[in-house]
């Protein structure tokens, strides 16, 4: 599961806890979360987010959204699931 999530966005950190939550129980079944901020939002800010939300998977900056516009990803959380 690819994630774009932000640190900023109130629409993004809305979902924080259930984010997190589905990834801890699809750990189980062999489910991969990662994220990417693809703001241009503080690394400090980024860790911190990742903690308080809980957030058990790698956060990965894409500063110049070259994967977002690759992707086609246009708002936060936005999510794609790959095979």
């Amino acid at each position: 599961v690819l994630l774009f999530v932000s640190a900023e966005c109130p629409c993004s950190r809305g979902y924080d806890e259930r984010i997190a939550a589905l990834a801890r129980d699809y750990r189980a079944l062999g489910v991969r979360f990662l994220a990417i901020n693809s703001g241009r939002e503080p690394e400090r800010a980024i860790r911190e987010h990742a903690r308080k939300a809980g957030y058990a998977f790698p956060i990965l900056r894409d500063p110049k959204s070259e994967v977002a516009q690759r992707l086609g990803a246009q708002l936060t959380p936005e999510v794609f699931i790959l095979d």
